[in-house]
């Protein structure tokens, strides 16, 4: 809005009704302020105005957790154009600090409405884990449903015609507990290590823990054999470690204890040694 009402006056006006055009024009007071109105709402927003905008776009619901107003408007906005996609949640959860993936379910199943968060670092503590719900919860789609939160500790439902035997999956449900009713089910997991610096010293050695591993070479079973093994390797060993007093009374009447569990004389060196081709100690 550069040109002015005496701009718009036709050639043959007379000079006194320019005059009373420059007089009478309100671009002088105005033409300033005109270009600012566009902008007003997004740069140099007085301390006074950023409350009632809050208001005005709606994003009083993620003040909980977006506490800064400022940073609510400038994100809020642009969260509200995309919310009802994993996108919006995604923004979400870097509001809380997090960095996570989206993990929905497949079209056609009996929960196809459902979807998982993993997230990057395992969370501690209810208010956060809260948090996370809610904020998931107002980003998601309405006909969906947070079902599971899960991170390091991550295993799967085991699915008949998809799932592989060493695939690690569990029969009954996905991995994780549900604390709260209202809450969707939370699997987490922590990877923690330590050293010690010590000098290991010869000393008199002392059997804790002897146990049998007894192998059944010809086929997976079940209620013994693990998950990850090659079960569709012919002659995959299936094995297991069972205490002495489980198994021992099983080999009574052709074992001769007395000779399996002498204890040689043979120096210390870890936490296991190996007495025999099938009995292993372990402390």
């Amino acid at each position: 809005m550069t040109a002015s009402r005496y701009d718009l006056l036709p050639l043959n006006a007379t000079t006194l009704e320019r005059d009373l055009s420059r007089v009478t024009s309100s671009l002088v007071r105005a033409g300033a302020p005109v270009p600012t109105i566009r902008t007003a709402k997004r740069v140099d927003i007085p301390d006074s105005v950023v409350p009632w905008l809050v208001f005005e776009y709606g994003l009083a619901e993620i003040l909980p957790y977006l506490t800064d107003q400022r940073a609510a408007i400038e994100g809020g906005v642009q969260w509200q154009q995309i919310r009802g996609t994993p996108a919006a949640i995604l923004q979400a959860l870097g509001w809380l600090n997090f960095n996570g993936e989206i993990d929905e379910s497949e079209g056609g199943s009996y929960r196809w409405a459902e979807f998982q968060i993993g997230l990057d670092a395992p969370t501690s503590g209810e208010a956060i884990i809260s948090q996370i719900t809610a904020v998931a919860r107002l980003s998601a789609p309405v006909r969906s449903r947070l079902q599971r939160i899960y991170s390091v500790y991550d295993f799967r439902r085991f699915v008949l015609d998809d799932s592989l035997l060493s695939d690690g999956a569990i029969l009954s449900d996905h991995s994780g507990v549900r604390l709260r009713p209202d809450w969707p089910q939370i699997s987490y997991g922590d990877y923690r290590s330590s050293s010690v610096n010590a000098d290991f010293t010869v000393v008199s050695g002392g059997l804790s823990v002897i146990g049998i591993e007894v192998s059944n070479s010809n086929r997976f079973i079940l209620d013994h054999s693990l998950m990850d093994e090659e079960w569709h390797v012919l002659n995959g060993d299936g094995a297991r470690t069972e205490y002495l007093p489980t198994t021992a009374s099983r080999f009574d009447a052709g074992t001769n204890w007395s000779s399996l569990l002498a204890w040689g004389d043979f120096p210390w060196e870890g936490s296991a040694y190996l007495v025999s081709s099938k009995i292993t100690t372990m402390t």
